[in-house]
């Protein structure tokens, strides 16, 4: 936003927000992967995010959704269609 000409600049969080913030990952997959999989995904999402943004890891939340084949498309085709 062009703040010289009467616009307002976007909201900073201050530096010591970092403790109460509560960032969210989401992670939207096709169904499959196993549970031992899932963990991998949300450690390395979570130290990935520490190392980017100096976050505590415990105030990170990582949610994984898996989606039937039936209910993801790409290209205007689901992958349930799509040769295997």
């Amino acid at each position: 936003m062009d703040v010289e000409r009467g616009g307002s600049a976007p909201p900073r969080t201050p530096a010591s927000d970092k403790e109460s913030a509560m960032p969210l990952i989401e992670v939207k997959q096709i169904a499959g992967r196993t549970v031992e999989q899932k963990r991998e995904i949300a450690r390395e999402l979570t130290e990935a995010f520490v190392r980017a943004t100096g976050a505590k890891a415990e105030s990170i939340w990582v949610t994984i959704e898996d989606l039937p084949k039936e209910n993801w498309a790409t290209g205007g085709t689901l992958i349930a269609d799509r040769p295997a």
